[in-house]
């Protein structure tokens, strides 16, 4: 065979296999979520974004945006220095006010020394807290995301309420410092 045949028939034979192989689209392949750089999702909770991530997208013709997952104490530390900079009291969000005080009460102590030494200090009282059983958000144990909400029309957003309240296991809480929908395993 010659170099001149051989090589369309191998493009062909790729072209075939990469059609083979390729995700179609609506079948079960297809992500309708991404994830932000950084963001990891626990076992449990990665089915669950990708049904209600299918449903949204079957609805609205749209995929949906991770914007945190899985959390470190430190991740956890960072993300509650953004609410409290923000003026959002832990102790009105999170149901645990003897906790969610604790860490209000490391920042308030070291919000003068820069960002790093309070997230820091705040991530140190995260680490006694879990020490103790006592887990403040279920970021920490890898049954909660956020969802991006920022960039949904109103009737989106009442979508995506919807497909979630469909869900029995899954609990939303749309949250408004900074906006996006809060998703948790119950």
């Amino acid at each position: 065979m010659s170099a001149r045949v051989a090589r369309p028939l191998a493009i062909s034979a790729l072209l075939l296999l990469a059609l083979a192989v390729a995700p179609r689209a609506g079948s079960a392949d297809v992500l309708h979520y991404r994830l932000e750089a950084g963001v990891r999702l626990g076992d449990d909770m990665r089915p669950v974004i990708a049904r209600i991530a299918d449903d949204f997208h079957r609805r609205t013709g749209r995929g949906i945006v991770i914007t945190s997952g899985t959390r470190s104490s430190r991740e956890q530390a960072d993300a509650m220095f953004d609410k409290l900079r923000l003026g959002q009291r832990l102790t009105s969000l999170y149901l645990d006010f003897d906790a969610a005080s604790e860490i209000q009460a490391a920042y308030r102590a070291s919000q003068r020394r820069g960002r790093g030494q309070c997230v820091a200090a705040m991530a140190r009282v995260i680490d006694a807290q879990m020490r103790r059983g006592c887990f403040i958000s279920r970021h920490l144990h890898a049954s909660a995301a956020d969802v991006r909400s920022r960039d949904m029309t109103r009737r989106q957003r009442s979508t995506f309420e919807q497909v979630v309240a469909g869900i029995p296991e899954v609990s939303l809480l749309a949250e408004g410092t900074p906006p996006h929908f809060h998703l948790q395993l119950d």
